[in-house]
């Protein structure tokens, strides 16, 4: 499971900018949940078939960019890099 304290989803994708603040609420939390169960299936990993649903038609949104995703992803990584005092491992 993840530590909240070592790994903070909210800052990870702080710039995320799906120009809906609720989408990116949503991808934030799905994202909370899909770290703590990473072998698991959407469906195990949601609380009811409702909330699969939601996070389904979250994908399916136009406004949903993979490629947005991708580029904040990165550039946070490189920041935690950055930051980092010890030489980092990149594969």
């Amino acid at each position: 499971m993840c530590n909240e304290k070592s790994f903070n989803m909210a800052d990870e994708f702080r710039s995320l900018d799906f120009e809906s603040k609720r989408l990116e609420a949503r991808y934030i939390s799905t994202m909370f949940t899909f770290l703590q169960y990473p072998e698991a299936t959407v469906l195990s990993r949601c609380i009811n078939r409702n909330e699969a649903q939601a996070i389904y038609r979250m994908c399916n949104n136009k406004k949903f960019k993979k490629d947005e995703i991708l580029g904040v992803h990165n550039y946070a990584t490189i920041q935690q890099i950055i930051e980092h005092d010890k030489p980092v491992l990149v594969i």
